[in-house]
């Protein structure tokens, strides 16, 4: 019988410009990397109370944990819904998880541990049976039972949800309702990976009359049992969460309110920090970690599996051609990027998964060639294709610079690039529908790594942006998740090679990040190892 309280995860193991284009021209090959930039990834707990989770992130008790007080805490991008079923950001799955909490939650090793439910077993992996939590109510006192469970998943699932993890949660073929607390669930295909897609959007159960009730609006009306209740919510703007009195944990939450600020520019972040008009923030730069110090701010960071990479839409031109996402691959010096953009101390991608994952292979990753690069692309010309095409970017200083130094690069092996500046949730939207060419993002893949692949790589998935496939991908994926965990290591070496040979997306620079508080904050529980080291719980913070 498969318990998932027991899951063992396996094999643990204008100036920019400039200097990019120096870089690239004295470099015959890849450009050697800076000594520190190896170390970049390398979470070390430093500053007073600061040590390591049992996730290998920082965390920070520099008091005792005490109930009361708020917290203000910057966001890296805005939040116009709190739907579970809609694309969310990464602070709207933030406060999504505040107030509806998940059904599973992630261990220590990326596996999937009882959140709302009490367990979810299996013996075949086909047939999963759900226990709920005794005496658990909505806010508006409706009961959290298997029924707002299956109303949920079948709302998750409908073919207009754009919920994260839809298309895997579609696997789910037939609900029974056993008794109030108890669901079983009916999957197409055998399936280990179903508790973990219980961990975030889909498991993050609504209330039922809620949902009835507010209809399309429900993004702006959310309603949960998780340890925070919506206080205020302006779609686009600030949003304030308020303590759950009558949460399932009474010693939980410790705040009695956090206030989600939008600040979407990263140096406008840092220096609200160092004015106190914030408390709190993420960070993805390595810069902002060293001015953080020199400001007398303390420092968190977090192990990043996420990297800065050129999403491609393969289903149209030029991306459809494989000789001109080739030509990416081999017409960015990744070394030279991250030197001009982040000062070499962030380090270059070199495959679909971040050097410091556990399950990271040297793969043939092309290694920077302008001159094969230039001859692709006038192949691809010669036979009348065009090589220009749009890039979308948001609009904080580190994605502008990159966009300006490949703008560069591709000039320089044929391909014309024209940048256009968006904000997060039209682009996740654009990506969603297919209405775009190229956006430059972030991605990860997170010790929850069959998951995060199926999402964003097989042929079939919602939430494959690529909008392709590759038959050998799409039959390594499907493997993984009939495989137990401890067993996948050769896949997920098979699947990074099958990756190179298909190139999806274009990989760059991978990230450097975590929080940056200020004295008020006493307590800060570290990442759980996602994917993106921004998603946080925000039951664990404390004021000072």
């Amino acid at each position: 019988m498969i318990h998932t309280t027991h899951h063992a995860r396996g094999g643990l193991v204008a100036g920019v410009l400039a200097a990019a284009l120096v870089l690239t021209a004295c470099s015959g090959g890849e450009s050697k990397p800076p000594a520190d930039a190896s170390s970049a990834n390398k979470v070390v707990a430093e500053g007073e109370g600061v040590s390591l989770n049992e996730y290998g992130g920082a965390q920070l008790e520099r008091s005792e944990a005490k109930k009361g007080g708020s917290v203000r805490l910057g966001m890296m991008a805005p939040v116009d819904t709190l739907d579970p079923v809609m694309a969310l950001s990464t602070p709207g799955l933030n406060a999504a998880s505040a107030i509806f909490d998940t059904l599973m939650e992630v261990g220590p090793q990326g596996e999937a541990i009882p959140g709302m439910a009490e367990s979810l077993e299996s013996e075949d992996q086909v047939t999963w049976t759900m226990k709920l939590r005794e005496g658990v109510k909505f806010t508006d006192g409706t009961p959290y039972d298997a029924d707002a469970v299956v109303a949920h998943l079948k709302r998750y699932t409908a073919p207009e949800s754009q919920g994260r993890q839809a298309g895997v949660a579609r696997q789910i073929v037939e609900m029974n309702v056993v008794d109030p607390l108890t669901l079983e669930m009916k999957l197409a295909a055998p399936s280990v990976e179903l508790p973990t897609i219980f961990t975030s959007s889909a498991g993050m159960v609504p209330s039922p009359t809620a949902v009835s009730k507010a209809g399309a609006g429900f993004g702006q009306k959310p309603v949960g049992a998780g340890a925070f209740k919506l206080k205020s919510f302006q779609p686009g703007g600030d949003l304030v969460l308020e303590r759950n009195d009558g949460y399932r944990d009474p010693e939980l939450p410790y705040l009695d309110e956090v206030v989600m600020v939008t600040a979407t520019d990263t140096e406008a972040r840092l220096s609200a920090l160092k004015a106190g008009s914030l408390d709190l923030a993420p960070t993805q730069s390595v810069t902002d970690f060293e001015d953080a110090r020199a400001a007398d701010l303390t420092v968190l960071q977090q192990p990043a599996y996420t990297y800065f990479y050129l999403a491609l839409n393969t289903s149209k031109p030029p991306f459809d051609d494989e000789r001109v996402r080739k030509a990416l691959l081999l017409g960015v010096d990744r070394q030279a990027l991250a030197t001009a953009v982040f000062e070499g101390k962030q380090p270059p991608m070199e495959g679909y998964f971040t050097a410091n994952h556990p399950e990271y292979v040297e793969t043939d990753f092309p290694e920077f060639d302008a001159a094969e690069a230039k001859e692709l692309v006038e192949e691809y010309v010669g036979e009348g294709g065009d090589p220009t095409f749009e890039l979308t970017s948001t609009s904080p200083p580190e994605f502008q610079r990159q966009a300006s130094v490949l703008q560069q690069m591709l000039s320089d092996i044929g391909l014309e690039m024209k940048i256009r500046v968006s904000d997060q949730p039209t682009m996740i939207t654009e990506a969603v529908a297919g209405n775009y060419t190229a956006q430059l993002r972030f991605i990860g893949v997170s010790l929850q790594a069959t998951t995060d692949l199926q999402g964003r790589f097989h042929s079939k998935s919602p939430a494959n942006i690529a909008f392709g496939g590759d038959p050998e991908v799409d039959k390594l994926i499907e493997q993984l998740i009939v495989t137990p965990v401890e067993e996948r290591g050769d896949l997920y070496r098979q699947v990074q090679e099958s990756l190179t040979r298909w190139m999806p997306a274009t990989p760059t620079v991978g990230q450097v990040g975590g929080w940056i508080a200020s004295d008020k904050v006493g307590g800060f529980p570290g990442s759980k190892g996602e994917q993106t080291v921004d998603i946080i719980d925000m039951r664990h913070i404390w004021a000072s």
